[in-house]
């Protein structure tokens, strides 16, 4: 038996080698011949046509291998659907008794597939149809190739390709490269490996690994609960929106990579754990709609797949009681956008920290239980544990939760208000806190999110924030269109609580509150609450505050505290410290309506409701005041130079704050600083009331009898210390319609004087007061606009006055601008006066109206003894000088009663420099009650304050005409008058009987030139200043009384001759008896240094002709003169007086002599004189041959009685 068995083995193993040869040496070396039939073979199995490039055979050990080249399948394309570049198969022997192939290794090297699906929804794999839209697809699952690959022991697929071609969604191709396979299977194990890239655009990787293990006792393989093992799956890199053209994803846009483990458990799945990190994650439900974005996020979760998913045939672990989710894990620069819960919809975070899991008994009772949640933003610092439930009147649930606020940011608070809080709570909070950080807060919640924030009655539940603050700032009521609002509290240091709806808040420290710039007022301890931020929401504030008092008066001008005091301290002004008590209830939503209660406490503090009144200084006591008014018992001050007590209330319109006192000259320099106020002197009583009405129009009014006050100043304002003169001023609101916010300042001074002055503060007027009258001895009525001055009295002082009204013009301060004027420019002026000084000028009975048709111009009609006419005066600007144009009908100067002084008044100093151009033209001129005819000045002020020139000056009558022009220099060395003038003379005597000298001259006609400069004119009046040239021609004249001093030389010099003529018995009576005629006077005079002095005055007439020769002293008014008299006895001595004039006297006495050496006769009548001594007494000496002097002097006449030198005109 046992040889029988030895050969049936033998003979196995015979047949078994020459089989395993000939496989080896016949059959494997020639498979590449069978490939067609393989091809055809391999089409009938596949259903699809397959082509293979090459066959070839090998060993690996003692299994034969078979390697395939460039196998390709095609379904209905041209193109092929799987290429298999190179196919490696290892054949175990046990294919020969299993009567199948089996496989030690497949490998596949680079293959590509093509996966496509139609449009009817049909995959194509490999040439194989599978019905997408089937619901079972267990037949396609168990196709007899997948089962035989699945029965391989290892299949190695390397750097595959796989195409997606999707023209149900006519997408584009999608390619997955560099995929990698590994399988392998054991009796007791399965092992998978695949790897896949999708390109940098969709995913850099894409990985599933699994591992399934069976206990090597369980002995069936096909029952699931004998295997254990376990899933996982990993993806780095991935964009989740770039797949959507392929399938269905979320509008996720960034990049995530996750990790994914899914365990095995006896044929039961079970925990599914995995790791999420994202990057530049961005997703919306809608445009409008909820949206996350986040910089990063990491993310870890495990769950029991079957609390939330169920499919049939796959079995999937539950818990026993609620879902078991736990989630753990970290967001970084988060964006939240939930529409419809926050007003500001977007809810950002810097880092997000999160610890939940859900629990609870079954899966109809659960809850969240949040061990940690982490908030951090550049808002706040927010740690929450707790627990969240889904019982609740809304998807929103409850939630029970408590936690820390590290910090946070008050500002910000409102932003984290769900819009189920009142929306003017949100913004009274968005506003109302613009600065602050909450430091260590404690923080609770619990109710019913849907109650949020319990501040409804009857709801149950808790919102609680309480804990420290710092650097606050409350801005409790802050400013609105056309709305003030009340001043900011900074530097609020405490604790605070939001408890529901109300919040209160301490400040132990004080606070700040900035009234205006540079202004501050300090709190002491504050406290501050609103009791209900949902419904009439009103801020309670209380404090002691202190600060200057011009913080104080910010606050009032900055804030509706001026509005609730009806402006009562718009204007007002005042220094030191206020300290005062206040308590503010500010209607949130109303602020106009904020109720103030205060009590100012005066402390030596100095204060004035407006700058018109002077400064309340020393002031002491107390003034409280509300919403309503204020009201004080009693105040002390003083003001004005004397004590002064102040009492009363100003809450309604017919209110009044009394006060009296004493006031003082000296006082009185509190209302300004200008020299004038010195004018004033001694003390008076007062009294008066301060009220207001609506809208603050403040109604002060105050009156004095002046006892005991003297004032210096002309008629009608000035009065002696013991006199009365009732004085009454009030400071109102305008009494006729117009414009709002007008004022008032009304006057009166005794019986006489009225005035009323206009101040506008919505007028731009150059001047503090837009418009003003005064009255003196007729009414004051305001005019449209300017100053109107309407007056009549007996006498005015108009240099008195300048002088007064210059002392009130401000000086200005260095470095400061000037002063705004205090009243405007006049207008009108409308003036009665019997006698009006100016200038050192008066005129009596004055009648002047004078307007001003423009700016810079006047015009004026006037009527008085000294002028009367119409004159238009242009005042200067700038480099150009005033001009005045008059046209008069008569102008005197020097009339009888004058008292003018005009040439004091210009050498006293006066302005010159403004000297405007005159165009001048009277009808009748009078100088000294003299007719001199009609006069034309005109003259231009070249450079003001240096050269003013006269361009014309014309006096003409019937008997003669003065024309001149000139040149006025105002300053330099030579600085005076200049004048070249030339006088016609129709009718000498005519002119002189004119002028009031009658009957000194008859007939007579010529001219007299002359050019003359008087320097230092008219600041100084020094006749040596004076110099220049006079020519004198005149003819056919006769002086006829001789009786000016002038005559009275030529008649001495007559008598003297006529003496010597009485010796030849010649009678000159005939031609003297009507006075000394003469035929022409011819002559050159020159002034200079008080001197005048010709080298030829010649009077030549048919009594005797007469050569002046010498000087005249005009300083001390005394003769130095030479004179020859030749009687005019024939013609030789008209012959002589020819020579004379033909050849002027160069040397009188060596010409006289030469001619009386050849005229022995002429010689006897002709005689030499020396005039000398003074002018009223003059002394007429005969010169000798030898050229002496005799001794004896000449008579004084007995009627020679000395006259005063305005009573002649002298040549």
């Amino acid at each position: 038996m046992f040889r029988c068995l030895f050969w049936a083995a033998l003979t196995v193993y015979g047949v078994l080698a020459i089989g395993f040869l000939g496989v080896r040496y016949w059959v494997l070396p020639r498979v590449d011949q069978w490939r067609p039939q393989i091809e055809a073979y391999a089409s009938q199995a596949l259903g699809a046509r397959v082509t293979i490039g090459a066959i070839s055979a090998n060993w690996q050990g003692l299994n034969p291998r078979l390697d395939l080249a460039s196998v390709q399948v095609y379904d209905d394309e041209v193109a092929p659907v799987l290429t298999l570049p190179s196919v490696s198969a290892v054949v175990a022997w046990r294919s020969i008794l299993a009567l199948s192939p089996t496989l030690v290794r497949l490998k596949l090297d680079k293959p590509e597939l093509t996966l496509r699906r139609d449009a009817a929804n049909h995959l194509w794999v490999a040439g194989q149809n599978i019905d997408l839209t089937a619901s079972d697809h267990g037949s396609d699952l168990n196709h007899p190739g997948l089962r035989w690959l699945a029965a391989q022991r290892e299949l190695l697929v390397r750097n595959a390709t796989i195409r997606w071609q999707d023209e149900l969604r006519q997408a584009p191709e999608l390619t997955l490269d560099s995929v990698d396979l590994l399988v392998r299977n054991g009796n007791l194990s399965h092992r998978f490996v695949l790897q896949a890239s999708a390109g940098a655009a969709l995913a850099h990787k894409l990985e599933l690994r699994g591992e399934f293990n069976r206990s090597l006792f369980a002995a069936d393989a096909k029952k699931p609960s004998n295997w254990s093992g376990q899933l996982f799956a990993q993806i780095e890199d991935l964009e989740p929106l770039a797949w959507s053209p392929w399938i269905d994803v979320p509008p996720v846009e960034g990049r995530l990579a996750a990790r994914a483990w899914w365990q095995l458990d006896h044929g039961q799945f079970r925990e599914f754990a995995g790791d999420v990190a994202v990057r530049g994650v961005a997703w919306a439900a809608a445009p409008d709609g909820p949206a996350v974005r986040g910089g990063s996020a990491q993310l870890q979760f495990s769950a029991l797949p079957g609390d939330f998913i169920h499919i049939d045939g796959l079995p999937l672990a539950r818990s026993k009681g609620a879902a078991d989710v736990a989630v753990k894990g970290a967001v970084q620069q988060l964006r939240v956008t939930l529409p419809g819960i926050f007003e500001n919809p977007t809810l950002e975070a810097r880092d997000v920290e999160l610890d939940a899991k859900v629990k609870g008994p079954d899966a109809n009772n659960w809850f969240v239980d949040i061990a940690k949640l982490h908030v951090i933003n550049d808002d706040l610092d927010l740690r929450l544990q707790g627990q969240w439930l889904k019982e609740g009147k809304t998807a929103a649930g409850s939630a029970d939760m408590r936690g820390t606020m590290t910090r946070a940011s008050m500002p910000a608070i409102h932003r984290y208000l769900p819009l189920e809080v009142n929306a003017d709570a949100r913004e009274w909070l968005a506003e109302g806190l613009p600065a602050g950080e909450i430091r260590s807060a404690a923080i609770t919640l619990k109710g019913d999110l849907d109650d949020f924030p319990y501040g409804a009655p009857g709801v149950a539940g808790e919102f609680v924030i309480a804990g420290a603050y710092a650097g606050a700032k409350v801005d409790y009521a802050p400013a609105r269109p056309h709305r003030k609002g009340w001043p900011m509290l900074e530097n609020l240091s405490g604790n605070f609580r939001i408890d529901k709806v109300s919040l209160s808040l301490d400040s132990p420290g004080g606070a700040l509150a900035h009234t205006g710039p540079g202004q501050t007022v300090t709190l002491g301890a504050v406290t501050a609450a609103i009791p209900d931020m949902e419904h009439n929401s009103e801020l309670q504030l209380s404090g002691e505050t202190s600060g200057p008092v011009s913080a104080y008066l910010a606050m009032a001008a900055n804030s509706p505290l001026g509005g609730l005091l009806d402006g009562a301290l718009d204007e007002a002004h005042g220094t030191g410290d206020w300290h005062m008590p206040l308590n503010l209830k500010v209607p949130l939503l109303n602020t106009d309506d904020t109720q103030v209660q205060g009590r100012i406490r005066f402390a030596d503090n100095s204060f004035t409701f407006m700058p018109e009144i002077p400064l309340l200084s020393q002031m002491r006591g107390d003034l409280e005041f509300s919403e309503k008014g204020v009201q004080t018992k009693g105040i002390k001050a003083q003001f004005l130079g004397g004590p002064v007590n102040i009492h009363g209330a100003l809450a309604q319109s017919s209110d009044v704050l009394h006060f009296d006192g004493t006031l003082t000259g000296q006082g009185l320099t509190q209302l300004s600083r200008a020299p004038s106020m010195s004018r004033f002197s001694g003390r008076a009583a007062y009294k008066g009331r301060l009220g207001y009405q609506k809208g603050g129009a403040v109604d002060v009014s105050a009156e004095s009898d002046l006892v005991g006050m003297a004032i210096d100043m002309p008629a009608p304002a000035g009065k002696s210390a013991q006199s009365s003169q009732l004085l009454k001023l009030q400071w109102g609101p305008a009494q006729d319609r117009g414009a709002k916010n007008r004022r008032w300042l009304t006057a009166s001074l005794g019986e006489g004087v009225n005035a009323i002055f206009e101040r506008d503060p919505a007028d731009a007027a150059p001047s503090y007061f837009a418009r003003g009258a005064l009255g003196i001895g007729r009414p004051a009525s305001l005019p449209e606009r300017g100053l109107s001055l309407n007056a009549s009295l007996p006498e005015l002082d108009v240099d008195g006055w300048e002088t007064v009204s210059d002392g009130f013009s401000v000086p200005p301060v260095k470095g400061r601008p000037a002063p705004k004027p205090l009243l405007p420019q006049p207008e009108r002026v409308s003036l009665a006066a019997g006698v009006l000084r100016t200038g050192g000028y008066a005129l009596n009975d004055l009648t002047l109206y004078a307007t001003r048709p423009a700016p810079a111009q006047w015009r004026v009609d006037l009527q008085s003894r000294q002028a009367t006419g119409t004159l238009e005066w242009r005042e200067a600007s700038g480099a150009i000088a005033g001009q005045i144009t008059a046209r008069l009908k008569h102008l005197s100067f020097g009339g009888e009663g004058d008292a003018n002084e005009a040439d004091k008044a210009l050498a006293s100093g006066n302005d010159l420099s403004d000297i405007p151009a005159i165009d001048l033209q009277a009808k009748e001129f009078l100088l000294y009650g003299k007719n001199l005819g009609e006069l034309q000045v005109t003259g231009t002020n070249l450079e003001r304050g240096r050269q003013w020139r006269l361009d014309k000056l014309t006096i003409t009558n019937e008997s003669a005409a003065l024309n001149a022009t000139g040149n006025w220099r105002l300053e330099g060395a030579d600085r005076g008058l200049s004048v070249d003038a030339a006088v016609t003379f129709e009718n000498v005597g005519n002119f002189m009987n004119r002028i009031g000298y009658e009957n000194v001259v008859s007939g007579g006609k010529g001219t007299v030139q002359g050019k003359a400069t008087w320097r230092n004119l008219p600041w100084t009046h020094n006749i040596a200043d004076m110099s220049g040239d006079v020519i004198v021609s005149l003819d056919n004249g006769r002086f006829m009384h001789v009786n000016s001093r002038t005559a009275r030389l030529l008649e001495l010099l007559s008598l003297q001759s006529l003496q010597r003529l009485a010796r030849l018995d010649v009678n000159p009576t005939n031609l003297l008896r009507d006075g000394f005629p003469f035929d022409t006077i011819r002559g050159k005079l020159k002034a200079a240094d008080g001197m005048v002095s010709t080298e030829g005055y010649k009077i030549n007439g048919p009594v005797a002709a007469i050569v002046l020769a010498g000087g005249v002293d005009l300083i001390k008014e005394r003769w130095d003169l030479k004179a020859v008299v030749i009687p005019n006895l024939d013609a030789s001595g008209a012959a002589m007086v020819t020579a004379l004039a033909v050849n002027p006297l160069i040397g009188l006495g060596a010409f006289v002599t030469q001619w009386l050496l050849k005229q022995p006769l002429a010689r006897a009548m002709t005689m030499e004189y020396a005039v000398t001594g003074s002018w009223d007494d003059p002394r007429v000496e005969p010169i000798d041959g030898s050229g002496k002097q005799p001794d004896k002097q000449t008579p004084r006449p007995a009627d020679s009685t000395p006259r005063r030198m305005p009573e002649f005109i002298e040549h």
